[in-house]
């Protein structure tokens, strides 16, 4: 999420890799045309890791084009160019360290500056489907040996 001019824009991204402890360093990939890109390089962004609750709001902002982001989603007292969508299962405050160029999209490396975890399952996308994290029984784990149980 960013603001410009008083407006919050976010876009859904399909994939957040967290790709070093230090410095705190994650990755994700834009289309190369995304409009966010260069609003992404002048200040610092948030990465929303939306609830398992939150389908919509991913939905929503998952093709363009793509509407500002109400003002009721955001989380109160969040000024800074890292919006935070309210409820969600975590934020984080990134500002870019680097892009590259990856055929049709850029791949973006954030440094994170902050996190807040919360209490609330994310919402996850696999195999072109949302959905939500369930416990393993535990004859469904693998040992240790990496044997089923």
């Amino acid at each position: 999420t960013v603001r410009e001019g008083g407006v919050t824009l976010g876009v859904t991204i399909s994939s957040l890799i967290s790709v070093s402890l230090e410095p705190p360093l994650v990755l994700f990939a834009l289309h190369a045309g995304s409009s966010l890109l260069p609003r992404l390089q002048h200040e610092p962004f948030g990465l929303n890791v939306l609830a398992s609750d939150q389908r919509d709001i991913a939905v929503m902002w998952s093709s363009a084009p793509r509407p500002p982001i109400p003002p009721n989603l955001l989380a109160d007292g969040a000024q800074d160019g890292g919006l935070r969508i309210r409820d969600g299962a975590a934020w984080l405050l990134a500002r870019v360290e680097s892009l590259h160029a990856a055929g049709d999209h850029v791949v973006v490396v954030g440094r994170v500056l902050q996190t807040q975890a919360g209490d609330r399952p994310p919402l996850l996308h696999h195999h072109r489907a949302y959905g939500a994290l369930a416990p393993l029984h535990a004859a469904d784990s693998p040992t240790p040996s990496g044997e089923l149980l």
